[in-house]
């Protein structure tokens, strides 16, 4: 019962469709997730342009009020003669006071002065340090210094990656050193951070990091080629981990959370990457809000699409499976040797054209029954004459065989009367010749008489004639009893391969010995 139920079209049919439903279901399922990834990507990457813009505008714009502050310092005569004299005492009382007021709310955290062959001259920040060689890992200052050109860009120092502004300082032609104004990139970083309330972090490259003289701090991770410093968190370095530097955005989830990752190139003064900034974005509210409408677009579209595949199930069990079981319910009954039973289905489209072929067939199969019956009928009467027929040729066959035994008797009788003849004959052939002897002699004896002789040749020519004749006919009946006996052989043959069914032929063969008998 169960697996009729399961062969069944009907059933094949709802299972399709409930089939065909949780794959379109699942289907819609996956591609509104699709859709939501690639809304968040889209998103995402608005977000990262966004922020590598704001990024751009905010170092360039603290890279023009860091030149506007440094020239007028540098155009502060005593300040410029001080340092042409390198009286150290004159800077620090006219610049002190002033850098720790106001030069330090603009974020500038280096003050410095240096000798032109690099040696620091004077520190605001740290005023009792100066002295030192800068050569080995301030670049900036070694580059200023040597092309007597302004240098503006990052530039990695002891405590990282810094702003940095570096005038060199000419006066009448003659060089006297350089002054530097240095701003660290953190506070940079922290704005934006705060305006697209996200995380950050920043990534060096190692080699660079050793030449720069850089201070690891403890909360400073290496992953990889890469230091991370101003403290990443534990699943920041673990992204790190799984996705290292590249210009791709990543969509990852950790603990039931949504989040981005990207990364945004850094590059020195000089345009040589030296790293990334790391942007690290919460986007579970995002992707809550975005999968909330989707969601509901995603029910609409799945009970839609329910509602029009039970219409399409009711109007296939209508127009489809229910004719076709009337079909099947037709055929079977044609089968069982129903012949009244009879089908209607009123579809122009092929179940119709089906169900007109079974109803032909059903007339044809009628009709054919009806021959079949006839043709019933006519094999049984034909067989009950064939029975008869067979009787008769028994009877016939029966008598048949009394006759080859008589014409078997006949034959005997006549190759005796034959040997016979045969012994008879050679008895007249024998006294033929012999009187043909005695014709001769009286020939040779009566020569002398020679009318009677002439007379006597002329009844010897018309007696040798005669006997030639007879010599002759007796050949011939030699050659018959020879045929004769052959044909009794045959006829023996004949006899002995007798068979009831072929009475006929026997009939036929004896009448052609009895035909060559006559001859």
């Amino acid at each position: 019962m169960l697996k009729r139920i399961m062969t069944s079209l009907k059933t094949q049919i709802i299972i399709g469709l409930v089939l065909g439903v949780s794959v379109l279901v699942l289907s819609i399922v996956w591609i509104f997730s699709q859709i939501l990834k690639e809304n968040l990507q889209i998103s995402v990457a608005k977000d990262k342009k966004a922020i590598e813009m704001n990024y751009e505008d905010r170092l360039s714009q603290r890279i023009g009020l860091l030149n506007r502050s440094l020239e007028m310092i540098m155009g502060n005569k005593t300040v410029m003669r001080a340092f042409s004299e390198r009286d150290r005492d004159a800077l620090i009382s006219e610049l002190l006071e002033d850098y720790e007021t106001k030069l330090k709310k603009q974020g500038i955290v280096q003050f410095q002065f240096h000798t032109p062959d690099n040696h620091s001259f004077l520190r605001l920040h740290q005023p009792a340090k100066f002295g030192d060689d800068l050569s080995s890992f301030r670049q900036t200052v070694v580059r200023c210094n040597a092309t007597k050109k302004q240098i503006t860009g990052l530039e990695i120092g002891k405590f990282g990656p810094g702003i940095r502004i570096v005038y060199p300082v000419i006066i009448n032609e003659i060089h006297y050193g350089s002054i530097e104004f240095g701003v660290e990139l953190e506070g940079l970083l922290k704005s934006i951070a705060e305006e697209f309330n996200v995380d950050y972090s920043i990534g060096l490259k190692t080699d660079l990091v050793k030449n720069a003289e850089f201070k690891k701090q403890e909360t400073d991770k290496e992953i990889g080629e890469y230091i991370f410093i101003y403290e990443p968190t534990e699943d920041l370095q673990e992204i790190i981990a799984k996705y290292p530097p590249s210009d791709s955005i990543h969509i990852v989830e950790r603990n039931g959370k949504m989040f981005s990752f990207f990364y945004i190139p850094m590059k020195d003064f000089d345009g040589k990457q030296i790293g990334y900034i790391v942007i690290n974005e919460d986007l579970t509210a995002v992707y809550e809000s975005k999968y909330s409408s989707l969601r509901k677009v995603g029910i609409f579209t799945t009970v839609f699409v329910g509602i029009f595949l039970l219409l399409a199930a009711l109007w296939i069990t209508r127009n489809i499976t229910t004719p076709i079981s009337k079909s099947a319910n037709f055929a079977t009954d044609i089968k069982n040797g129903n012949f009244d039973a009879t089908i209607l289905v009123k579809s122009r489209n092929e179940i119709g054209q089906l169900a007109e072929a079974l109803l032909a067939m059903k007339t044809n199969l009628v009709q054919m029954f009806d021959e079949v019956r006839k043709l019933a009928e006519r094999t049984i009467k034909a067989t009950k004459e064939i029975g008869e027929m067979i009787v008769e040729i028994q009877k016939e066959s029966a008598q048949a065989n009394n006759s080859v035994d008589s014409a078997n008797e006949s034959v005997n009788v006549g190759k005796i009367k034959t040997e016979e003849v045969e012994i008879a004959l050679n008895e007249i052939l024998g006294g033929t010749e012999k009187v043909e002897n005695e014709i001769a002699q009286l020939a040779t004896a009566s020569e002398e008489e020679s009318s009677t002789a002439r007379e006597i040749a002329h009844n010897m020519e018309v007696i040798n004639n005669v006997a030639q004749e007879t010599a002759s006919g007796i050949h011939q009946i030699a050659h018959a009893s020879e045929d004769l006996m052959r044909l009794t052989e045959n006829l023996k043959d004949m006899i002995s391969s007798f068979k009831i069914g072929r009475d006929v032929d026997v009939k036929r063969k004896l009448k052609t010995n009895e035909l060559k008998l006559k001859k």
